[in-house]
Parts: C-alpha cells; sequence; structure tokens
C-alpha cells in the first residue's frame, strides 16, 4: 500500500480506469447497516465488471464505516480497495494510520482545496479495523502526546466458564488462533498503543494468553489489562505467571460478596469462592485492581455490605483499588430479560448512597458512572461530593440507544451522563429522573 506521505498527489489515471468505480461513504450512526447496503452497491458494480473499488469517505465521521466496509471487501475477496481522502483528513496522524492497517492497496490523498472543511478526529473513532480486534479508540484524551492511542480490546475467546444472567456477549465466534493474536498484537504495537485489554467470553480459556501477555509488551505497549471472572487463577501460581509475562491491570468481575447470590448471577455453582482467591491474590500482587460489579435485583439490598467486604480484603494491605459499578445493559441477547434484571432507578439510590458514605475517603474507589454502561448520575441524587472520581468530559449523546430526555437537559451534567436507554423508559418511563445543579451536599 501506498503511504499517504510518499502518495501526496491523487492518482487520475486510476481514478478513470475503466474497471475502477468510485463510491462515496457518508457518515453514519449505524455503521454496520450502512456498510452492508454499501456492499450490495458493490456486489452491482462487481457484476458489471468492476474491478477496483474507490472509497471516498465524506469526512471523518465516515472513517469508522469506511474500514468497516474494506474489511467485509477484503473478507469475501471480491475486488481491489482503495480509498481516496480528497478532503485532507490524513493530516490528522490517528486516521492516516487507521487507513495504513486496513491493507488496501492504494491511499489516494489530494490537498484539500482552500477553504475546504476538515472534520478531524479530536475526540475519538471506535471501529473495528481488523476481524480480531473487538474496540479501538483513538483518543488523546490521556494527556500522553498527540496520535497515542488510547485502548484496544482483544477477545481471545468468545467461550466463557460462566453464564452471567446479565452478560450479552455472543459466544458463536471461535476462539483466536496463535497467528491471530500475534499478528494483531503486533499491528497494534505499530500505533504506540497505551492500553491494551484481552476480554472475552473468558480469556484465561485461551492456552496463548501468557504469551500474548508477554509479546504486548515487547512491542511496547504500556499497559496490559486482563478482564477476567479470576475462575481460572484460583491457585497463586497462575497469577504469578500472567504478572511475570508483563500484566499490569485486572479487571476482575465479582457480583457479590455472597457466594450464593454470585453463583445465582454467574450460573457456576462454586465459582465465586475462586473468584474471591483470585481476587487476593491481585491484593498482594503490584498489580492494578479494579472490581466489575454489574447491579441486578437480586444483589442490588446487598451492595453496603459488599463494600464492606471490599475494605475488609485490603484492610491488611491498604492497597487502593477500584470498583466500577454498572447495571445491565438492554444489548444482544439480554433484551429479551431486561426487564426481569434491571432495577430500578429509585431502587438504586438508598443502597447506592450508602456504599458511596462507607467508602468515601478510604482505599476504595468507585467510579464507572460517565459511561454507556454507567448509572445515570441522578442515581446520585444531588450528592456528588460522594464520588471521588468525577470525570466531566464532552459526549456525543448516542441517539440509536439513549434517550434525550426533557428532564436531561435541564441537568447541569446533561453533556457528562449517558443518561437512560431508550429500552429502559420503554418499560419503565422516565418520572424518575432528577436533574441535578450543584449546590445539593451531602448529608
Amino acid at each position: 500500500m501506498a503511504n499517504s506521505q510518499d502518495a501526496p498527489k491523487l492518482d487520475t489515471n486510476l481514478l478513470e480506469s475503466p474497471n475502477a468505480a468510485m463510491i462515496g461513504v457518508p457518515p453514519g450512526r449505524r455503521g454496520s447497516v450502512l456498510s452492508e447496503s454499501l456492499t450490495k452497491t458493490i456486489l452491482q458494480e462487481v457484476h458489471r465488471g468492476i474491478r477496483h473499488v474507490i472509497l471516498k469517505p465524506h469526512d471523518a465521521r465516515a472513517v469508522t464505516v469506511t474500514v468497516d466496509l474494506v474489511r467485509r471487501i477484503k473478507r469475501n475477496g471480491m475486488v481491489e480497495v482503495s480509498i481516496w481522502d480528497s478532503v485532507g483528513m490524513c493530516r490528522d496522524e490517528k486516521i492516516r494510520r487507521v487507513f495504513e492497517l486496513t491493507d488496501i492497496k492504494h491511499l489516494l490523498v489530494e490537498s484539500p482545496k482552500p477553504g475546504y472543511f476538515i472534520t478531524e478526529a479530536n475526540e475519538s473513532i471506535v471501529f473495528r479495523a481488523l476481524p480480531t480486534v473487538d474496540y479501538l479508540s483513538l483518543s488523546d484524551r490521556m494527556g500522553v502526546g498527540r496520535g497515542l492511542t488510547k485502548e484496544a480490546i482483544i477477545r481471545p475467546s468468545h467461550r466463557c466458564n460462566q453464564h452471567c444472567v446479565f452478560c450479552w456477549i455472543e459466544r458463536v465466534l471461535p476462539d483466536l488462533t496463535r497467528e491471530e493474536l500475534f499478528d494483531t498484537i503486533r499491528l497494534l504495537g505499530n500505533l504506540v498503543l497505551h492500553n491494551l485489554v484481552f476480554s472475552g467470553g473468558e480469556p484465561t480459556l485461551s492456552p496463548f494468553l501468557r504469551e500474548s501477555i508477554s509479546l504486548a509488551k515487547q512491542c511496547g505497549i504500556l499497559d496490559v489489562v486482563l478482564q477476567t471472572n479470576g475462575v481460572l487463577l484460583e491457585r497463586r501460581e497462575r497469577v504469578d505467571e500472567l504478572l511475570e509475562a508483563g500484566l499490569n491491570s485486572v479487571v476482575i468481575s465479582l457480583h457479590s460478596h455472597n457466594s450464593v447470590v454470585s453463583d445465582s448471577l454467574t450460573g457456576l455453582p462454586g465459582s465465586q469462592k475462586k473468584t474471591v482467591a483470585a481476587f487476593r491474590h491481585f491484593i498482594e500482587s503490584p498489580a492494578y485492581v479494579t472490581i466489575s460489579h454489574v447491579l441486578c435485583r437480586s444483589n442490588l439490598a446487598d451492595l453496603p455490605d459488599f463494600a464492606r467486604f471490599l475494605l475488609e480484603s485490603t484492610r491488611s494491605s491498604g492497597k487502593v483499588i477500584f470498583v466500577n459499578l454498572a447495571w445491565p445493559q438492554p444489548m444482544g441477547i439480554l433484551a429479551e430479560r431486561f426487564e426481569e434484571l434491571s432495577p430500578r432507578l429509585n431502587d438504586l439510590r438508598a443502597p447506592l448512597l450508602e456504599c458511596l458514605r462507607l467508602l468515601t475517603g478510604t482505599n476504595v474507589m468507585v467510579g464507572g458512572f460517565c459511561s454507556a454502561c454507567g448509572i445515570p448520575l441522578c442515581a446520585l441524587d444531588g450528592h456528588l461530593d460522594l464520588l471521588p472520581i468525577m470525570v466531566e468530559e464532552r459526549h456525543e449523546r448516542q441517539q440509536n440507544d439513549f434517550a434525550d430526555l426533557p428532564g436531561c437537559r435541564t441537568c447541569d451534567l446533561h453533556e457528562t451522563c449517558f443518561g437512560l436507554r431508550h429500552e429502559y423508559v420503554k418499560h419503565f418511563g422516565d418520572g424518575e429522573i432528577r436533574p441535578i445543579t450543584r449546590t445539593r451536599k451531602s448529608e
């Protein structure tokens, strides 16, 4: 592929070829639907004898769809694919790197016309650049240098040894091979990755996990993270193997201190004790530890006692840990059970505030609110001083998923909080919204 810096001018001969067709790629939120539609258009062109497709993104908002479209075309082996950057998007190094990883035939660059508006990826681009990469965020919010990639997620295995009632991950995809894992890690290493997450399914089911962690560190990735239920890390030597390979951080899914409640949520009897054992091993290690805790109807009342459990578990070491609170999301296979599992916003408030009061000023930090899976901030009933981790960054509300409610628009945190999903409003209404003003303090 021609690097954008090596091909500053548009190859007009390619555009004029009778076997080439140019297709504009508009920006779109529903990327997969748009890609499918455009793929059908390309197939029609192939039937007409076209052998080279040139994709012309409208602006940076179309990068996600463009990359997904390239992947679909390459997967089907239909035609050669090139990208024509007619508006100078590749002036942004992050976008140029994205295109260069798509294995296209040419990256055609034309200097933008004077006064032409260029949309740059100043916040983030999330895309599926490779079938083996689940998520990639090109964001410089970390403040560690222009062009540094924030985070990528790889799922070595979509299989899992638990059957959590709130899980939305489909398990039909095959495990990644050793070659697929290693090739992907090397490509991501070329992006000067800050944060690489091994997730799942359950990533410890992959026989290549330890080697993959080691390779990630060799590629210069700063923070290697493991998201796990910890069941297969019950023994200390398994934990030590991953730490020696270079593991920096761990996110452990633990949804109750009560083994009966936890096992009923995870669908694997006896697994809670193994998860707790792994948690305690990591507490005694130098790894950065986060607990992922999904609040459902069955464990909500126990949240204050769960906070006490975390304090007691870390008392002797004094280790600072983080707990990310979330609640069930109406996505994928979970959509049909959403009403059954999801707690009401009003029911969240009392146990949540008690939990936060117990943890205020301690070594256990609570977060996870300002995210797509997080709890709406009005669950705090205005007591923002109880939240030690308050990420106040503007985000573009995802209209396809979240409702832009009148009550939300009058809230001081409207541009920070994701709010309620449409499915929640459909089942429970919007009467529990309490717009926040910054004057109220915890009593």
